[in-house]
């Protein structure tokens, strides 16, 4: 991962190509679509833009036992890469990956279990596309 970050801070190819995968996805309509910049490349579409988080402490306990890491390494692999994709991001797009307004809902995954988490996104979606029908 490290590499494809430093390679990506060199080249923004990669992350132009992901950005018009994203981008023709989302036209297709009726799809999930996870990525850190999908809200941001979607935010002139009729979609609905969802950010799960969890406190750092959290998020690399998830990431160590995920990828079998040590939490040391876990951590310090994470930050660089985040570190790396903030500063990206800023430079490509003059995107603020640390500004929630564009989000719809913004979930603290380790308040609530998995189950949880789901029943509460499977309810937005399920009311939005509700309204959504309803204006049609």
């Amino acid at each position: 991962m490290e590499t494809l970050s430093k390679e990506a801070e060199r080249d923004p190819e990669l992350d132009r190509l992901i950005d018009a995968v994203t981008k023709a996805e989302a036209k297709k309509g009726s799809v999930v679509i996870d990525g850190l910049l999908t809200a941001w490349m979607t935010l002139n579409m009729d979609t609905v833009k969802i950010f799960l988080t969890a406190p750092e402490k959290i998020r690399m306990q998830r990431i160590s036992k995920r990828d079998n890491l040590p939490f040391s390494e876990a951590r310090r692999v994470t930050l660089l890469r985040e570190e790396s994709e903030k500063s990206r991001f800023k430079k490509y797009y003059n995107f603020d990956l640390d500004d929630y307004s564009i989000y719809d809902l913004v979930i603290n995954t380790s308040l609530l279990s998995v189950d949880s988490n789901l029943k509460v996104l499977k309810t937005l979606i399920k009311e939005c596309l509700n309204t959504k029908n309803r204006r049609m």
